[in-house]
C-alpha cells in the first residue's frame, strides 16, 4: 500500500501514529488509485502482531460533495452582494430569520441588533404599515399561495425609513406543508 500514498509524508505520518498509539482511527488520506488518480479515504488500522489490520473507507464522492456545496455558497455569497439586495429566510417552525450581509449594509443595524425573530422585524416596520403587512404576511402563511409580494417602510439605524418592496417564497414539505420561506 506505501506505493498507493499520493503524499509521502502522509504515509510517515500514518506509520509515526501506528508505531504512537498502536492504532489510527477516522485519519483521513489520500491514495492513487490505478489511473493515478486521488483517492479519498478515511483509515482505521492497528497494530496486531507485528501486522497493521484495518480499512479503508472511500469517501471520494462525500469530499466532492463537499466541495461542490463550498462552490455553490461561495457562488450565493458573490451573487447576493452583486445585486445590492436582502436575502432572507425564515423557519416556520421556529420563526427564527436569516438574513444576507446586505441587510446590515442597506439599513445600518448590525445582524446581532435586529434578532432573528419576527417580532423584532415588526417593531423596525412604520407605525402606519405593521396593521396591513402583518395581515398580509398571515394571510399567505395559512393561504395556498407560493408567492407573496408587498412594499413597505423599515427604519434605518440613522433614524430614517428605507421603502422595502419585498417578494418571497413558500417553500413546502412532501406533505404541503409550508416549512419555510425565502426572499
Amino acid at each position: 500500500i506505501g506505493d498507493l500514498y499520493q503524499s509521502k509524508k502522509l504515509r510517515e505520518q500514518v506509520k509515526e501514529l501506528l508505531i504512537k498509539n498502536g492504532f489510527v482511527s477516522n485519519f483521513e488520506i489520500v491514495l492513487l488509485n490505478k489511473q493515478k488518480q486521488p483517492v479519498y479515504c478515511l483509515i482505521n488500522s492497528k497494530l496486531q502482531n507485528d501486522k497493521i489490520v484495518g480499512m479503508l473507507l472511500d469517501i471520494s464522492d462525500k469530499k466532492e460533495a463537499d466541495l461542490k456545496l463550498k462552490q455553490s455558497e461561495r457562488r450565493f455569497q458573490l451573487a447576493s452582494r452583486a445585486t445590492k439586495e436582502v436575502i432572507w429566510e425564515r423557519d416556520l417552525k421556529t420563526n427564527k430569520i436569516w438574513r444576507s450581509e446586505n441587510y446590515s449594509k442597506i439599513f445600518g443595524w448590525g445582524l446581532d441588533e435586529i434578532g432573528y425573530i419576527d417580532d423584532q422585524t415588526k417593531n423596525k416596520m412604520h407605525p402606519d404599515d405593521i396593521e396591513r403587512i402583518t395581515e398580509s404576511i398571515y394571510k399567505f402563511n395559512k393561504g395556498t399561495d407560493e408567492l407573496w409580494e408587498d412594499e413597505y417602510r423599515l427604519l434605518k439605524k440613522d433614524g430614517t425609513y428605507a421603502w422595502v418592496l419585498n417578494k418571497a417564497y413558500k417553500l413546502k414539505n412532501e406533505k404541503g406543508e409550508a416549512i419555510r420561506i425565502v426572499g
